[in-house]
Order: C-alpha cells, then structure tokens, then sequence
C-alpha cells in the first residue's frame, strides 16, 4: 500500500467533506478484499460497500467476509454489466 497515496486521499476527503463515503471492492479479490478495506479504512470512514463481478464468484466468500468485517451495509452488488439493487 502505498501511504502517500492514501494520504492524498484523506486530504480530497476533507476537502471535498463528501456526505458518505462508499469502498467498491471486486468479488474475484477472494479473502484479500478485507486487507484492502481495512487499509481503506485506516484513512477514509466508510458507510456502504458496491461489491463488482459477482456473477463470476462462485462461492460469494469475499462478500461474506466483507459484510462480516465491516458491519456496513451492502447497497449494490454489480452483475455482469448491470447493477442489481440489494
């Protein structure tokens, strides 16, 4: 990871004081989806989760362990080229 990226991100952050703040994750990053949203949010506070590429997950484990360590809610999950309202 990168700080002076995520740093550059926080500052856009409280700049831009945006009304919520949502992670975009991609289901195919497996187990690895919790790392990245725990590093997101060692910098931004985070309220909702998009999780992308669901229809080639076939066991739907990295929404799970997203959901699971989070505690945000899920509010789109992204099927094939179209989005499906949870």
């Amino acid at each position: 990871m990168k700080e002076d990226l995520m740093r550059e991100l926080n500052k856009v952050y409280r700049v831009s004081n945006p009304h919520f703040t949502i992670f975009v994750g991609d289901c195919l990053s497996g187990n690895d989806i919790v790392e990245q949203y725990d590093n997101f949010a060692k910098y931004l506070p985070i309220d909702y989760i998009i999780m992308a590429k669901f229809d080639l997950d076939k066991k739907g484990g990295s929404i799970i362990s997203i959901l699971f360590r989070s505690k945000k809610p899920l509010i789109y999950v992204g099927v094939g080229e179209s989005l499906s309202l949870i």
